[in-house]
């Protein structure tokens, strides 16, 4: 896009909720909120009429956000060289690295793949090939990988949903063919699918939270304002969010999510991380397949 612009003169009106390569590029940015624009200007002007914004300013780019944390009214940092050059300046940081903080599992597994081969065909290729990795309890546990790497097929053997031809595959130390008439889906294992569409059966949110038996009261955000709305006419992380409030209504002991920051703006994906934080506290085991390695660093 940036070739475009610069060498083919082309005018670009770009729509995105990840902003940290984006807005270093724009030559103006347009904020709005409710329907109603807050600013458009410059990027640096811009972000300066955001400080009273804070759900808004999560969506900045991290130089930006760090200035503001430490106090600075000036002109904010749009991207990391800049940032450098802010700190060296107003702080004379040296740091070149932070020490990594030890991480030592449980001892239980909740999940274990032991040489895992699938494939959807019987003479296709292998999508997954010698697959071999354990989740310990009580982990937050990220994948990453390109579109097409295996992510989301690791995830739907993980579920039961398909059946490598060669390997073993574990929840809880027990054979997934072991749990028998619906015993894995029982408070045990939940999966939140990348189509979140799929989960949906009924006209309004406030039916499909009711079939589900969610409790709206003790959730851990509001979906008031959604209630009475088709759940298919909702945004994209409003949808991830009903989605989500009835996969945890099951109760599950190891959950796992298929981009579970899809269509979030930067405010709401803070929001699931610590949702998924104080489910870990409650003992849960979250293993997320992911490609944004900000949420991957932030949770996992």
């Amino acid at each position: 896009l940036k070739k475009l612009n610069r060498d083919l003169g082309l005018t670009i009106l770009l729509i995105e909720h990840r902003l940290e390569e984006v807005i270093p590029l724009c030559d103006r940015l347009m904020v709005m909120e409710n329907g109603a624009l807050l600013a458009m200007d410059t990027p640096k002007k811009a972000i300066a009429q955001l400080r009273e914004h804070p759900s808004l300013f999560w969506g900045m780019p991290l130089a930006v956000r760090l200035s503001h944390k430490l106090g600075y009214e000036g002109d904010a940092p749009l991207d990391i060289r800049e940032g450098r050059m802010f700190l060296e300046k107003n702080y004379g940081n040296t740091l070149c690295a932070v020490p990594e903080i030890p991480y030592e599992p449980a001892k239980e597994k909740a999940l274990s793949f032991r040489h895992v081969y699938f494939r959807y065909e019987k003479n296709g290729e292998d999508i997954l090939t010698d697959l071999d990795f354990d989740v310990y309890e009580n982990e937050i546990f990220c994948i990453l990988g390109g579109n097409g790497s295996g992510k989301t097929t690791t995830l739907s053997v993980a579920s039961g949903l398909f059946t490598p031809y060669h390997g073993d595959v574990r929840v809880f130390g027990k054979k997934i063919k072991d749990y028998k008439n619906g015993t894995l889906y029982k408070e045990c294992l939940a999966l939140l699918p990348q189509d979140v569409q799929t989960v949906f059966l009924r006209n309004t949110v406030r039916e499909e939270l009711f079939d589900a038996g969610v409790d709206i009261s003790a959730l851990p955000y509001d979906l008031s304002p959604l209630l009475h709305r088709h759940p298919y006419d909702v945004s994209g992380g409003e949808r991830q969010l009903v989605a989500l409030a009835k996969v945890l209504a099951g109760k599950p002991r190891l959950l796992l999510l298929d981009e579970p920051t899809k269509g979030l703006d930067a405010s709401a994906k803070a929001r699931v991380i610590g949702i998924l934080k104080d489910l870990k506290a409650s003992g849960v085991t979250i293993v997320a397949v992911t490609h944004d390695v900000e949420f991957a660093a932030g949770l996992a």
